[in-house]
């Protein structure tokens, strides 16, 4: 018997939570998993976060990161509005696309509730 014989290792793969809600969608599980915020509680409201990334925009400073905290915070608070416009807003200032969540934000909303559901009860 040759014991040099090397047999591959099948290793079958556990579909994390989120990777479960979106599915066969796996653009939109690219643009959340970088996007949503695993513990969001005592971040603000998307509305904080709008009103400070519209003043330092204003102020002509770097307010990219602070409408993807919007966006972040809208998907928590189940603001379909808002993530687009807050997503939107990210992609036109930072060049990150966020495609799919801005296609189907309802979607999005959607996915992360359920998420939450489960992760935060």
């Amino acid at each position: 018997m040759n014991r040099n014989v090397k047999v591959p290792i099948q290793v079958e793969r556990q579909l994390n939570l989120l990777e479960q809600l979106c599915g066969s969608d796996v653009a939109l599980y690219a643009d959340l998993s970088c996007s949503m915020y695993l513990h969001p509680s005592g971040k603000g409201t998307y509305a904080e976060a709008m009103e400070k990334a519209e003043v330092l925009e204003r102020d002509r400073k770097e307010s990219a990161v602070e409408y993807r905290h919007a966006g972040a915070l809208a998907l928590y608070e189940g603001n379909v509005e808002g993530v687009r416009t807050a997503f939107d807003k990210n992609a036109e200032l930072s060049g990150r696309k966020y495609p799919r969540m801005r296609e189907v934000p309802d979607k999005a909303v959607e996915v992360v509730r359920d998420y939450y559901a489960k992760e935060l009860a």
